[in-house]
C-alpha cells in the first residue's frame, strides 16, 4: 500500500502497530499519510503519541507543519511551529516554508 492508498495504507499501520507496539519509522510513515491526505485531527492525535515517547523529532514536526498546512490549518501550523517542541528541533527548510507561505498570504493580502 502507498500514500495513494489511505485507507490501506494505514489499515497496515494499525496492524503493523499491534505487532510492535512503537516503532518511530512506522510512526513516521503514518504521519507522512496523514499529512499528504490533510488528516489534521490524526496529526494533533500524531504529536500527543511523540510527545507521550519524548520523541517529537524535526521529522515529525516539518511532515506534520506541512500536513497542517495542506489542511489549511495554518493556525496548528504556527502553533507546532512556535511551541517549545517546534523551537527546539525546527530545522531551516521547514522556516523557510512557513516564511514563503506567509509571503504569498501577505502578497495575496495587498492585492
Amino acid at each position: 500500500a502507498n500514500s495513494n492508498q489511505p485507507d490501506i495504507a494505514l489499515s497496515i499501520f494499525e496492524e503493523a502497530r499491534r505487532l510492535c507496539p512503537y516503532d518511530k519509522r512506522l510512526y513516521h510513515t503514518a504521519t507522512r499519510i496523514y499529512a499528504i491526505h490533510g488528516e489534521w485531527r490524526r496529526l494533533q492525535h500524531m504529536i500527543e503519541i511523540y510527545r507521550a515517547r519524548g520523541d517529537l523529532d524535526h521529522i515529525a514536526i516539518d511532515t506534520i507543519f506541512r500536513g497542517f498546512m495542506f489542511a489549511g490549518r495554518v493556525d496548528l501550523a504556527f502553533d507546532l511551529l512556535l511551541s517549545r517542541d517546534g523551537v527546539k528541533e525546527v530545522q531551516i527548510h521547514t522556516i523557510g516554508y512557513a516564511i514563503e507561505y506567509a509571503n504569498s498570504a501577505f502578497n495575496d493580502l495587498s492585492l
